[in-house]
């Protein structure tokens, strides 16, 4: 039922975009404007929001129940989860160098173009805003958001519902290998599968979602500065190195 209500969400959205296209007498968004930012972002995290709301008080149960957010130790779950994402931050980094690299002698050895230089979809719409209003809402999206809708789709949702139906091993490496796919880009396929196994670790550890959704969350906030400032944060470290030297 939730898969059919993001269907449906998410064809609505389509249509509505392709209205507002045909009004304007367009064939595509400018792909810098903030109206493209908004489709980009909620076209399918916003169906998935909608449809578990529309699931849950259909079934008149609360987002607290489903999810274990009223579950004691809610602030031991966030520390969870600010302490995984933390842990994990080298380990992504590793895994990413050797995702380029493996990717990078595949190419050399059977003689293939597997592109390592194209970033995800969403990093590039990040990336191309302009303004600060846009900025400041790709940044709230990206560190709010779509931590949220996508812990609930692949931790609260996906996995104890196939796990529920007796595949245990499947509904863990399915959610992580699917929430590692679903970014569409290879070089960071490894680093966010093995996030996605953590993120299922956290949420059974704490039962609650609330620690998941910290981690990602946190993971998104750092991706996100380093995003927008890393010329910034490149010029500083080599000031205070060679100040220091």
């Amino acid at each position: 039922m939730i898969c059919a209500i993001i269907i449906a969400c998410f064809s609505f959205l389509s249509l509505a975009a392709a209205l507002v296209l045909h009004l304007n007498g367009k064939t595509e968004f400018d792909r810098t404007s903030f109206l493209f930012l908004v489709f980009a972002t909620l076209s399918m995290h916003g169906p998935i929001l909608l449809a578990t709301a529309g699931f849950l008080q259909f079934r008149h149960i609360r987002w607290s129940e489903a999810f274990g957010f009223s579950t004691p130790g809610k602030g031991r779950a966030v520390l969870w989860g600010v302490f995984a994402a933390l842990i994990f931050l080298p380990i992504g980094a590793a895994t990413r160098l050797v995702s380029v690299a493996f990717i990078d002698w595949i190419n050399h050895a059977f003689h293939f173009h597997i592109d390592t230089d194209q970033a995800q979809a969403a990093v590039v719409v990040l990336s191309n805003q302009q303004t600060i209003a846009s900025k400041i809402y790709a940044s709230a999206f990206a560190i709010f958001l779509a931590p949220i809708a996508e812990e609930v789709l692949f931790r609260g949702i996906l996995y104890p519902a196939i796990k529920q139906a007796g595949f245990p091993r499947v509904a863990l490496w399915g959610t992580a290998i699917a929430f590692g796919a679903i970014h569409t880009d290879l070089r960071i396929f490894l680093p966010l599968t093995i996030l996605g196994l953590i993120q299922v670790y956290l949420y059974e550890r704490n039962n609650n979602l609330l620690a998941p959704i910290a981690a990602h969350s946190l993971f998104n906030a750092i991706n996100v500065i380093f995003l927008y400032f890393a010329e910034d944060i490149g010029n500083f470290l080599y000031r205070l190195f060679h100040h220091q030297a």
